[in-house]
């Protein structure tokens, strides 16, 4: 934790909903009480597999004793509780299992979330291609439908390669970084979207990462020039490749902070898209309007 917490809670409003992302192991009940009465309700904590093997496979050595520990201890507390799943070939068989054991542990949603190659997944083969995407969804569907009935949990899938299958099965929201909510990093950072490489990813975008409590939390998410281009990137235009894709509302393009991340622009369909990455001279506009930033004259949603 960033040795500035308590000053950064102190800033927050009480009546605004607050969550926070962990892994669970640093949760104590002494923390757990500080967030409620800071007006936290909801913590996501990530758990790679239930499996042990699986699960420290991708999150590392021994991690899975700690994990559940933090896991069980904030549902005890009665925080609600959602629960990404990075799902990659480390893991993948261990999915269904994963599901069930957390809807019947009481959280209140998993996510599960495929691992792209980009950040620290470079070069290490671990992301599933489109069809062995496909297979995961069609084999826990039937099991989605079956912990929403018996416990009330909620499944979503999240994927940064949009394909096909993936609208058609399930229904998907898009991601409006930026718009409704923002993320505060361990050390204060303001920022958008926790996909982008922090804070590497926004230094490269040419963009400073603004503070709390150093700056006001609200003239942040109101006026930094960061979300501004966030917004633009996710709600306001329609990036370059998506013109006339019949997926477009549910995708929106993919992530932008992986276009970013993969294609170094913001207002380019994902490279990782079903129908590939975009020619370089496309990218090559739209990565001199990124730097030059005056809301550029790409198609409007």
């Amino acid at each position: 934790m960033s040795h500035s917490f308590d000053a950064i809670l102190d800033r927050l409003r009480k009546d605004i909903p607050k969550g926070l992302n962990t892994n669970g192991t640093t949760l104590t009940p002494r923390l757990l009480k500080t967030l409620s009465a800071n007006g936290f309700d909801r913590l996501t904590i990530s758990m790679d597999s239930v499996v042990p093997l699986e699960n420290d496979a991708s999150r590392g050595s021994n991690s899975y004793g700690a994990i559940s520990r933090g896991l069980r201890m904030a549902l005890e507390a009665g925080f609600c509780i959602g629960v990404p799943v990075q799902v990659s070939k480390l893991n993948v068989d261990s999915v269904p299992s994963s599901i069930r054991e957390f809807a019947r542990m009481g959280v209140d949603s998993v996510k599960i979330n495929f691992v792209e190659d980009l950040g620290y997944a470079i070069g290490q083969g671990l992301s599933l291609s489109i069809s062995e995407r496909s297979h995961v969804l069609r084999t826990i569907r039937p099991l989605i439908s079956e912990v929403e009935h018996l416990y009330g949990v909620k499944v979503g899938v999240e994927s940064g390669i949009p394909f096909p299958e993936l609208f058609q099965m399930f229904e998907q929201s898009p991601c409006y970084c930026g718009h409704h909510r923002v993320m505060i990093k361990h050390d204060g950072g303001v920022v958008p979207c926790d996909a982008m490489a922090y804070p590497d990813g926004y230094s490269k975008l040419g963009f400073p990462v603004r503070k709390v409590p150093d700056d006001s939390l609200a003239d942040i998410f109101a006026h930094d020039l960061l979300f501004q281009l966030y917004r633009d990137a996710s709600g306001y235009f329609r990036p370059r490749g998506c013109e006339g894709c019949r997926f477009f509302s549910f995708c929106r393009g993919g992530c932008r902070s992986q276009a970013f991340l993969a294609a170094h622009s913001l207002f380019v369909r994902t490279p990782t898209c079903f129908k590939g990455p975009l020619q370089e001279n496309v990218v090559n506009s739209s990565q001199e309007e990124d730097r030059l930033y005056e809301r550029p004259q790409a198609a409007r949603c």
